[in-house]
């Protein structure tokens, strides 16, 4: 069952209550999880990394666009960490099965 507009804030504010306030980090991620298309900046010369501000310009072989694909690979998760997260996810349903 769908829960209604209304619904959903209402659960979000009991979650943020007992969690606290965004940390920067969090907030500079859900700002870029709701931003709208429109509001995107298109590069010109320059690519620049939402992550850590680096910059990327177009190169004799090596296009910016090519660069910054590359670069942001390394934000993404390593296999170690996907591994840990699964593990953690993994347990938690087995402990929460084991207390019903």
């Amino acid at each position: 069952m769908a829960m209604t507009k209304e619904e959903q804030k209402a659960a979000s504010d009991r979650i943020m209550a007992k969690l606290g306030p965004l940390t920067k980090g969090e907030l500079e991620i859900y700002e870029r999880s709701i931003r709208k298309p429109e509001v995107y900046k298109v590069p010109k010369e320059k690519r620049v990394c939402g992550y850590c501000g680096a910059k990327f310009e177009d190169l004799p072989g090596k296009p910016a666009l090519e660069q910054f694909s590359d670069h942001q690979a390394r934000h993404n998760p390593s296999p170690a960490e996907w591994t840990e997260a699964y593990n953690r996810i993994r347990k938690s349903k087995e402990s929460a099965k084991d207390r019903s």
